[in-house]
């Protein structure tokens, strides 16, 4: 899967929501504002029938199967400043709890999560990671903090780029996706 870089057009946005470009700025940036626009995006860019619920139990939509072979299962996450979590949304927020067993079963849940980093909006970048490559840094035990690589807490930004793609976000290269007419 391609890891795609989109510009968006904020003044666009701006107007069609009737506020202003700051407001846009500083709210696109927000995972619980962006989020639930990720996923429309996620399935235009890598083609995945999208669940009918944002709500779904595990995963936000699926590439259907060719040869019977089982759908492949997706997971729409977003990366803002504060960092990234990989359980499902049920563990996240006030007064909620998410066990390392929670967050395997989340990750065992999909096949791919595909990783939106809002950070630098208007500028949003896509990256896929296979589901089987966090289970194992959530299994793996981190020698200096002796506690999972991958643990509920998450990722901060920089550490998500390390473990997820073993180099700094400014070494990977991203791919500008095809305009639709």
């Amino acid at each position: 899967m391609l890891k795609f870089r989109k510009d968006f057009d904020v003044n666009a946005i701006a107007l069609a929501l009737g506020i202003s470009v700051e407001a846009v700025l500083k709210e696109f940036k927000d995972g619980r504002v962006i989020s639930r626009f990720t996923e429309h995006w996620c399935a235009e860019l890598y083609n995945f029938v999208k669940n009918d619920s944002s709500d779904a139990e595990g995963f936000d939509g699926f590439v259907p199967s060719e040869g019977g072979l089982g759908d492949q299962k997706i997971a729409v996450r977003t990366l803002t400043a504060r960092g990234i979590r990989f359980q499902q949304s049920k563990y996240i927020g006030s007064g909620r709890c998410c066990t390392q067993e929670n967050l395997i079963e989340s990750l065992q849940m999909a096949d791919y999560e595909l990783v939106v980093d809002c950070i630098g909006f208007p500028t949003v970048l896509f990256l896929p990671v296979k589901t089987n490559e966090l289970l194992v840094l959530a299994m793996k035990i981190d020698p200096k903090k002796n506690v999972p690589i991958l643990n509920p807490r998450g990722f901060m930004p920089d550490d998500f780029y390390l473990n997820c793609f073993k180099q700094p976000k400014s070494a990977i290269e991203f791919v500008t996706p095809p305009v639709k007419t």
